[in-house]
């Protein structure tokens, strides 16, 4: 996959997938410009690996929830999540894994 992309977890299928910029911010999850400033959205963040164990670089994927989500809640859903095959680690492997105790609440 050419280009800039965010990797994302869909809170409906529970995929993770990568997106531009501008395709995540076209999603219409919100009608507000900064939904995560005004306390409408939470934003998460967990760590992804490639499939070779050996590489030293590390996906980062975030997870926009609604804003009674809790850290709690999202450990809960890990379980169900997929990682699409388009998600490619910088060194051209797919991502395969979570990192759950990477797992963090954005500020």
């Amino acid at each position: 996959m050419g280009g800039d992309y965010i990797a994302v977890a869909c809170g409906g299928c529970r995929l993770v997938s990568p997106y531009s910029g501008i395709e995540f911010r076209d999603a219409g999850m919100t009608d507000t410009p900064d939904p995560f400033r005004n306390d409408q959205l939470n934003l998460f963040y967990v760590l992804l690996e490639c499939g070779n164990k050996n590489c030293e670089f590390l996906i980062g994927a975030f997870a926009p929830r609604p804003a009674h989500v809790t850290l709690d809640d999202l450990r809960g859903e890990l379980d169900g999540w997929t990682v699409s095959g388009k998600l490619r680690c910088a060194c051209g492997l797919p991502a395969i894994s979570l990192k759950a105790s990477s797992l963090r609440r954005c500020a």
